[in-house]
């Protein structure tokens, strides 16, 4: 049997994809979504081995530390570039955790899964 925690995690962002196909060429330029991220984190025990709320306020500490927001305080974080799967590899690497999915608009999205 496995255990884990998870924690979900929304925030705004603005990205951008220079090479994106032209039948979605409006993705080139850049555009606001809520991300939206859901974290699990493998655990040993029954009694909060990791707590999931710790864990939330971890990834949102991260997101801040990595991606300057456009008006600190307000509004979106400006990723660039980044899409959804370089996100959640980063969080994977740097938490440590099992899996990460991240979401744009929670309608599509990338999973990083350890294995």
């Amino acid at each position: 049997m496995k255990r884990f925690v998870e924690a979900k995690v929304s925030f705004e962002g603005i990205h951008s994809w220079a090479n994106a196909p032209e039948d979605v060429y409006f993705l080139r330029s850049p555009h606001r979504h809520v991300f939206t991220v859901i974290a699990r984190k493998e655990v040993c025990h029954n009694d909060r081995d990791v707590e999931f709320i710790m864990l939330g306020r971890k990834i949102k500490d991260l997101i801040e530390a990595i991606w300057p927001q456009q008006r600190p305080g307000y509004g979106a974080f400006e990723l660039g570039s980044t899409s959804c799967e370089m996100i959640a590899e980063r969080l994977v690497n740097d938490l440590g955790l099992s899996e990460c999915a991240v979401y744009e608009d929670m309608e599509n999205g990338g999973i990083i899964r350890m294995d």
